[in-house]
């Protein structure tokens, strides 16, 4: 990973000095490159280092600190700004925000205080960095794009061109190599989605967190799946899903510690190939979503969950995909003000979920609520990341999930009371998606 460059500007020899030996600046990935006493220097010094970030105190003489951030705003230079401040007032909260000040540190500041700003900042000039050209911008969203089609087993090529679909979109894993993908619910990610640049940034700081504590031992991708979750798809290391849990462990404690993020993580078991892939993941989510049953923050492996620790209908929740995103809304439902859209985005959950036996398309649901299918497409593609036909399928086959482990219906019966009038067109449907057929997943799961 390329260094990050930062110069250091505060008249007070002393806090200079302690703010380089604080931490080590190049364990992080930062050099400091300069430092200077004064705003006039600072700016000679700026167009001569090009720093990526620059730590500015506000009250210095000859030039202040924002009217410093100001004049190297106006020449376009590119670099992120933390301020320091031995105080602070709106008239000065207005001003940064004004100039786009990614941060502020208020003296005397702690170790682990320095800690979370610099991770944050990290994350985020490495999303710039990536962004800087149209092409990594635009691979970016390509790759994102193929790996939710994988976790959510929309994707229709073979094992075999997996490598060339990972080589297209560079993928940073071993496509011929187990896969295991870890689940990570945090309620508090939802603060950050309507903020994207601290999204951006604390994404960059989880995947850094995990890229030093893995010591590189493990190849990676980092993937958003919805409001509350996210999803790490790894080749694990030699030491196997133990040593990789340990990792995760670790992960989540400076998480904790430097960013304020409470999480729970499961791990699902490796497995190779597209349908592995899936599996996985579903696996995952099962030990993740035994965490939340628990209300325990911790790592939990699918391979130590007993199967007799949860039922089928339990199994059947898990399964779920998109509708956590639409039960933790629910959750905040009552506490807090929704926008319109968060709104709109629950009562069409909500309609899907009285009426998915009845024949509905995209026009009868957004007519039904009185909206237009481009705005509500619009709605759930923004929210949960998917689209409003693919949750009304996930309703429908987690439904015929409940059904089909009560065995007290035939396969054909179950596909019409969840809205499929051909039994054979269900079961493929259903097989595409669970990677497994209807009758496999009674016989595995049903009631015995």
């Amino acid at each position: 990973m390329q260094e990050i460059t930062c110069l250091i500007v505060d008249d007070e020899s002393i806090f200079r000095d302690y703010l380089k030996m604080v931490i080590d600046w190049d364990s992080y990935g930062f050099t400091i490159v300069g430092e200077a006493q004064n705003g006039l220097q600072a700016l000679e010094l700026a167009e001569e280092l090009k720093p990526d970030v620059m730590f500015i105190d506000i009250d210095m003489p000859q030039l202040n600190g924002l009217s410093l951030i100001e004049q190297l705003q106006a020449r376009r230079s590119g670099i992120h700004f933390i301020l320091i401040t031995g105080f602070w007032d709106f008239q000065y909260t207005h001003k940064a925000i004004q100039l786009s000040v990614f941060d502020y540190l208020r003296k005397p500041f702690t170790r682990n205080e320095l800690l979370t700003c610099i991770m944050k900042i990290s994350g985020y000039v490495m999303e710039c960095r990536n962004e800087a050209t149209e092409y990594g911008k635009t691979r970016g969203l390509a790759r994102n794009h193929l790996l939710l089609q994988l976790l959510h087993g929309e994707y229709t090529g073979s094992d075999s061109d997996l490598a060339k679909s990972f080589q297209a979109y560079e993928v940073p894993l071993v496509p011929e190599s187990p896969f295991a993908v870890v689940a990570i619910k945090s309620y508090d990610f939802m603060d950050l989605w309507s903020k994207p640049r601290e999204k951006q940034a604390v994404l960059y700081a989880i995947q850094n967190l995990f890229m030093e504590t893995a010591a590189k031992q493990v190849a990676f991708s980092l993937l958003r799946i919805d409001d509350t979750q996210l999803a790490f798809l790894v080749n694990p290391p030699a030491g196997g899903l133990e040593a990789l849990a340990a990792i995760l462990s670790r992960v989540m404690e400076l998480c904790d510690k430097y960013l304020q993020l409470h999480m729970t993580m499961g791990v699902g078991n490796p497995h190779s190939g597209v349908d592995g892939l899936r599996m996985s993941w579903l696996e995952a989510l099962a030990a993740q979503n035994h965490n939340l049953e628990k209300n325990q923050f911790q790592v939990t492996l699918y391979a130590d969950i007993s199967p007799k620790q949860f039922d089928s209908t339990y199994y059947y929740r898990i399964l779920n995909r998109a509708l956590p995103a639409y039960l933790s809304l629910m959750e905040h439902d009552k506490t807090e003000k929704l926008t319109r859209s968060r709104a709109l985005l629950i009562e069409a959950s909500k309609y899907m979920c009285k009426h998915y036996m009845d024949e509905l398309t995209i026009d009868s649901i957004a007519g039904a609520l009185y909206v237009s299918s481009s705005y509500l497409r619009k709605v759930f593609a923004q929210g949960i990341n998917t689209s409003v036909m693919h949750v009304l399928l996930e309703i429908r086959l987690h439904t015929a999930c409940r059904l089909l482990v009560e065995e007290r219906y035939s396969i054909a019966q179950v596909a019409e009371m969840v809205g499929y009038k051909e039994p054979a067109y269900f079961s493929k449907v259903f097989k595409k998606y669970f990677g497994i057929s209807p009758s496999g997943f009674e016989v595995k799961w049903g009631k015995k």
